[in-house]
């Protein structure tokens, strides 16, 4: 397995994939696109850098790249909507920068409070003038986080070491979970309302973007300290800007940045605004420790199929040995159900039901499509990139999640709409172990998930399946399991042979003829 190594990984992290692979290392000092298209070529692991060009034609030209280790914090140069597309699955390693990452944003709110990068450029121009420096204690001030996930909740807790006042909004977290860390839950519009200093750790979506804008910036107090330590595009830089030389916004301090190396837009030139370098993971142990931790993960990945900080499968960003038995469950009912209703797919809908320790809805969705999809579409198609197959081809797709099953502790369904008729599969694991099929288009059963299976929808009459035994026996086809399931009026039956080879055309058709069989398919479920 080739490796391709296209950042800063610390040593201990390269000496693990060694052991997994033929590692090759490109120095950052030659690593252009054109340089990376090139080495790229039959690799199947690429670590990359924030920096790292990882483009669409990067992309192109590694064919078989399985994974990307993504190294660093902030915006990345990698375009991951293309590596989704491709089913190239991104993962990254937060959580060994997680204290790095916190502290960082604590050093520039002190930075903001005391003026420290203004004094600092003030003596340097020989000045000794202190009036335009005073600063303010934080003892005692309200600090705004909006964003409570690992680093937010870190500076939260941090900051209340120093006695602030600390507010909390995270409209994707409760006000029970935020207020049982001891810290009170608000709306965004009263934290910006009652903050003296205000620091930013939302992650970027459709609802986050360009959260502070004109709007958010004139709710505030006036002179608002604002520390950016997560990704540029929650800032309108116009809006900050205007407020910045209006002396609304009292001072700013920005970590990441929408262009690097940074332009001459007049923000970055303001003496009340402290940029950095992308600096909040660039410490000894978040570099060393990251670089762990990547490592492990990829291998992880490679090696057991255990998936930790995906970037791009929602629902996936950590799986454990027995989320992947449902998973592989799910995907298992996708394949059946698909070769079971072959014509066009028009809708999706997936259905989990009972205890919370499942897996994430929108982790089945994907392993179920990438079922639903493979049997059309080959290999090509995988967990990663199955929902974006899956809407360029037109399909609906919709989930529901509900607090219990009839029948079952858990359970999955997937009901299909195609261009010719309507399905639905269910499945299980018992004992969060064993997974099974428990029931399809309305029959009751149990049975294993694996193999060829000759499906068979007959009039529930005596002797229908003998004839077919006889007529596999003829042609040198064994059944290896069988499994049955009625109507309950006792009219129609199901029967599931899971058979040694593969059902040929010639021996379906001759099947289809007998009286009393309604309809019958191969169905083949590969293996992980």
């Amino acid at each position: 397995m080739k490796i391709l190594v296209a950042a800063a990984l610390d040593p201990a992290g390269l000496d693990l994939l060694k052991d997994v692979g033929e590692v090759e290392v490109l120095s950052s000092s030659v690593c252009t696109a054109e340089r990376l298209r090139q080495a790229i070529v039959k690799t199947e692991v690429l670590i990359a850098g924030t920096r790292t060009p990882v483009n669409r034609e990067v992309l192109a030209a590694g064919e078989d790249l399985r994974v990307i280790g993504l190294l660093g914090v902030g915006r990345p140069a990698l375009d991951v909507e293309a590596a989704t597309r491709r089913g190239v699955l991104v993962l990254n390693a937060p959580e060994s920068v997680t204290v790095s990452v916190a502290e960082h944003a604590l050093a520039l709110i002190f930075g903001l409070a005391r003026k420290v990068t203004m004094a600092d450029g003030m003596i340097k121009k020989g000045s000794w003038e202190r009036q335009p420096l005073k600063g303010m204690e934080l003892r005692k001030k309200v600090l705004g986080v909006i964003g409570f996930g690992s680093v937010g909740s870190l500076v939260a807790s941090r900051a209340a070491g120093l006695e602030m006042e600390v507010i909390v909004c995270d409209p994707y977290l409760s006000t029970d979970m935020i207020e049982r860390q001891g810290f009170r839950s608000v709306d965004l519009p009263a934290l910006l309302a009652s903050a003296d200093l205000i620091t930013l750790h939302a992650p970027l979506n459709d609802e986050t973007r360009g959260m502070i804008g004109t709007e958010a910036l004139a709710r505030m107090k006036r002179g608002v300290l604002l520390v950016n330590g997560s990704t540029p595009e929650l800032i309108d830089e116009t809006a900050l800007y205007d407020a910045v030389i209006k002396e609304r916004v009292g001072g700013v301090a920005l970590d990441l940045h929408r262009r690097e190396p940074l332009d001459r837009h007049p923000l970055y030139l303001s003496d009340r605004v402290i940029c950095a370098p992308a600096l909040s993971a660039y410490t000894e142990e978040a570099l060393s420790g990251g670089s762990v931790e990547l490592a492990k993960s990829v291998i992880d990945y490679l090696q057991q199929a255990i998936i930790t900080h995906a970037v791009n499968l929602p629902g996936g960003e950590k799986s454990t040995p027995g989320d992947t038995l449902w998973l592989n469950l799910g995907e298992a009912l996708g394949q059946f159900v698909s070769q079971l209703h072959p014509s066009g797919l028009r809708e999706v809908t997936v259905q989990r039901a009972g205890e919370d320790d499942l897996p994430a809805l929108s982790a089945f969705t994907h392993a179920i499509l990438a079922g639903l999809l493979r049997p059309v579409l080959g290999e090509r198609v995988n967990r990663i990139n199955a929902r974006s197959l899956a809407e360029e081809r037109g399909v609906r797709i919709s989930e529901m999640r509900e607090s219990m099953s009839a029948n079952y502790r858990k359970l999955v369904t997937v009901k299909v709409i195609t261009d010719r008729e309507e399905g639905e599969i269910s499945g299980t694991l018992f004992d969060d172990r064993v997974p099974r099929i428990v029931r399809i288009d309305g029959f009751d059963l149990e049975a294993v998930p694996e193999g060829d299976f000759l499906v068979i929808f007959n009039l529930d009459r005596p002797g229908v399946i003998a004839d077919v035994g006889e007529l596999l026996g003829r042609n040198g086809i064994n059944i290896a399991r069988m499994y049955n399931g009625r109507d309950p009026a006792g009219e129609k039956a199901i029967t599931l042979l899971c058979v040694d080879a593969a059902v040929s055309g010639e021996v379906l058709n001759e099947i289809r003829s007998f009286p009393n069989i309604l309809s019958a398919l191969h169905v083949n479920l590969q293996g992980e």
